[in-house]
C-alpha cells in the first residue's frame, strides 16, 4: 500500500470512529397521535426536538439531501409522523461549537439514531435522472447582487392553496437551485456563468387546472422564474448523487 492510500484509509477509519463516539445520551421515540398538521425538527446544544417529523424528512436533514435523492423504502416513511426527543449532555468545560458545526454534529447523530432504532441501512449511488438548469433570460437578469459580508444568508419559501412564494438574502445561485429544487421536486443546477451573492423575491401560482380560482390564475414558476428574475430553466438530464434504501424498520421501542 503506498503511503497515500494508507494516509487516507487511516483517515477515513478515523473520521468513521470519530463520527461513531457522536450519539445522543437519550433519545424517545413515539408516533405522533395526530394525523395531518405541522410538522418540525428543532435543534439545540447538541440534542434535537421533532413533532409530526416523517422519516423522510430526517432523512433529508440526516444526510443534507432533498426528497429526490432518496430512492426507495416502505410507503409509511412519507406518511407516517414521529414525535422525537433527544438528548445530549454537553461535557463539563466544553468549548462551545459555532452554529455550523453544532448542526453538522447534531446531524451525526441523528444518522446513528436512524440506524440503530429504525434499522436504516442506505446505499450510496450516482443516478442520470431529469434536472433542471437555470440560465439567463434572452433579456439579462434581473437580480441584485449584494455584497456577502452583509450577515449570513437568509431565505423562506411557502405554498399555500396552489399559490407560492420564495424570498432570499445573500443568496448564491446555487441556493436558489436548492430552493427550486425544493418546489420542483428534481436537481436544479446553476449553468449562468454567475458567481456572488444576490437578493431576490418571486411568487408564483400553480397549474390547478379549470377549477383554478381568479386568486390562483398568477404566472407559473416557470414563467414567474423569467418574468421576474430573468432566469429560466431548461430540462435536461444529469448525473444526481443518491441513497437507496436497503432496509428501513418501525422504530424499536422506547
Amino acid at each position: 500500500m503506498t503511503l497515500l492510500k494508507f494516509t487516507l484509509c487511516f483517515a477515513a477509519i478515523a473520521l468513521h470512529a470519530q463520527e461513531a463516539n457522536l450519539i445522543f445520551d437519550v433519545a424517545s421515540i413515539r408516533p405522533t397521535q395526530e394525523t395531518g398538521g405541522n410538522s418540525g425538527i428543532n435543534q439545540k446544544n447538541g440534542g434535537m426536538s421533532t413533532h409530526n417529523a416523517k422519516v423522510i424528512q430526517l432523512l433529508q436533514f440526516a444526510y443534507s439531501v432533498q426528497n429526490y435523492q432518496i430512492i426507495g423504502g416502505p410507503g409509511w416513511m412519507r406518511t407516517d409522523g414521529y414525535d422525537i426527543v433527544a438528548k445530549f449532555d454537553q461535557p463539563e468545560g466544553a468549548v462551545k461549537l459555532s452554529t455550523a458545526a453544532e448542526t453538522a454534529e447534531t446531524k451525526a447523530r441523528l444518522r446513528i439514531l436512524l440506524t440503530d432504532r429504525f434499522q436504516l441501512k442506505l446505499r450510496e449511488d450516482t443516478k442520470e435522472l431529469p434536472i433542471y438548469a437555470i440560465t439567463i433570460g434572452k433579456n439579462g437578469h434581473k437580480l441584485k447582487s449584494v455584497d456577502p459580508g452583509g450577515g449570513a444568508s437568509m431565505h423562506s419559501s411557502s405554498q399555500n392553496n396552489g399559490n407560492g412564494s420564495l424570498s432570499a438574502q445573500r443568496t448564491t445561485l446555487k441556493g436558489l437551485g436548492d430552493l427550486l429544487g425544493n418546489v420542483l421536486g428534481r436537481p436544479v443546477v446553476n449553468e449562468t456563468g454567475l458567481d456572488g451573492t444576490f437578493d431576490f423575491e418571486m411568487k408564483w401560482s400553480a397549474d390547478l387546472g379549470p377549477t383554478s380560482s381568479a386568486e390562483q390564475a398568477g404566472p407559473s414558476i416557470f414563467t414567474a422564474l423569467q418574468e421576474q428574475l430573468g432566469l429560466k430553466l431548461e430540462s435536461k438530464k444529469g448525473p444526481v448523487p443518491t441513497f437507496v434504501i436497503e432496509r428501513l424498520e418501525r422504530p424499536s421501542e422506547n
